[in-house]
């Protein structure tokens, strides 16, 4: 049993390119969940945005996959200029809110 972590993008993002750079920025954290992408938008109606409340994409949202109608364990909003120490320091923190 892993969390599960959705990386919630925009749907212009070109996910054939950008999938190695986050799983080499994510190191190890890779085979610790399972992993899902989710096209959203920043409209305050987008469904994404509505369940998972984030503000801006792109982000992470860390979910316990046992039970994922519960709020989320995290959600890490990737800014730009944010360097992948930053990012990984979040997920680390909402990772560890998992509890096996």
């Amino acid at each position: 049993r892993k969390p599960l972590v959705i990386y919630v993008h925009d749907a212009k993002a070109d996910m054939v390119k950008l999938t190695p750079t986050l799983m080499k920025d994510l190191g190890g954290r890779v085979e610790k969940c399972a992993w899902a992408y989710a096209a959203a938008t920043n409209e305050d109606k987008d469904p994404l945005k509505v369940k998972y409340g984030f503000t801006s994409l792109p982000c992470f949202v860390v979910l316990d996959a046992r039970d994922t109608a519960k709020k989320p364990l995290g959600t890490i909003e990737i800014l730009d200029g944010d360097k992948p120490e930053t990012t990984n320091k979040y997920l680390d923190k909402a990772l560890a809110k998992f509890k096996k």
